[in-house]
């Protein structure tokens, strides 16, 4: 049984009683990381809205100008390769492809200037 929205909810079907439980033991296994008054008084971000405006911007800034038309494995491999070069892993992403060439970063900042990469 569980409180949702002060009403008590047990259950009916195995599954939602399976369901629950899994639920409760990540809670109860989770209970340090759900402290969100003492972020709140911390003044420190909750919530996943300054990430996700973030990506949205860094993906609409590359994939949505003007007479720009994408296939998803292009627009996949563009916003990668961007992710790698804002996130400062460049060096450590092409230490993992033996395979391929790897441009050195230093290439990309006239790229980065125009707002290309």
């Amino acid at each position: 049984m569980a409180v949702f929205g002060g009403r008590h909810i047990r259950p009916r079907r195995t599954e939602g009683r399976q369901a629950m439980r899994r639920l409760k033991t990540y809670v109860t296994d989770n209970a340090h990381r759900l402290r969100y008054p003492e972020f709140m008084a911390a003044q420190l971000p909750i919530g996943s809205g300054a990430i996700e405006a973030g990506v949205r911007s860094v993906n609409n800034e590359r994939l949505k100008h003007r007479c720009m038309h994408w296939s998803v494995a292009g627009a996949r491999a563009v916003l990668t390769l961007r992710a790698l070069s804002a996130g400062q892993c460049w060096d450590a992403f092409w230490a993992t492809q033996p395979q391929l060439s790897h441009p050195p970063a230093r290439e990309l900042a006239p790229l980065r200037r125009r707002n290309i990469a």
